[in-house]
């Protein structure tokens, strides 16, 4: 009996999963105008929109991707900066740049937070890699650093979004370069001995 009553209670907090809520952060947004408000901002669950408010202004304002630009965060005294991308079908989400060169292979990311279970608590950080070449504002999905997303669906996405570079492609396959060891490391690479 208490063994049923332990995986009940396992089967119960994994099932209650949920998407926890992004703290405020130090922000500043860039209108299409190029004009910028400072203040806390939040992004949502939705991914696409954003929370502004100013204490000392009592103002509270929510935005999108049809006035906003960029949002730069200030998390743990660095700066982080959001752009607004298009993954095809969908409306714009905003995505963190991790790696911006024009002309070459550009990689975003969107972070999720998932806390598991209502009991107790274990908060999960994982993120979604997108990328692009040039200035594009359309993003194709290259993978996930979720465990479900493992090594087999890693390598058919690499070899599709890289196709054109097969250096890249044989270090990826010899196990040189892994999805556990960077997905930032093959984006370089790739910059560096194959991108034009």
């Amino acid at each position: 009996m208490k063994k049923i009553a332990l995986i009940l209670f396992i089967i119960t907090s994994f099932s209650n999963a949920q998407i926890t809520a992004n703290p405020f952060e130090q922000g500043i947004i860039t209108f299409r105008d190029n004009s910028t408000k400072n203040g806390e901002v939040k992004i949502l669950d939705d991914k696409r929109t954003i929370r502004f408010r100013n204490k000392e202004q009592n103002e509270k304002n929510e935005y999108d991707h049809v006035k906003v630009k960029e949002l730069e965060i200030t998390k743990d005294g660095e700066q982080i900066l959001y752009k607004y991308k298009i993954i095809a079908g969908e409306k714009p989400k905003l995505m963190r740049v991790i790696n911006e060169n024009s002309g070459k292979m550009n990689l975003y990311a969107i972070d999720y937070y998932k806390n598991w279970g209502s009991i107790v608590s274990l908060t999960n950080f994982y993120c979604h890699y997108y990328i692009n070449k040039g200035n594009s504002n359309i993003v194709s999905k290259l993978g996930s650093s979720e465990i479900i997303f493992g090594s087999k669906h890693f390598k058919k996405m690499v070899k599709k979004s890289f196709k054109d570079c097969p250096l890249l492609l044989e270090k990826i396959n010899n196990g040189e370069f892994k999805r556990t060891s960077g997905i930032e490391d093959i984006i370089d690479y790739y910059n560096e001995n194959c991108g034009s």
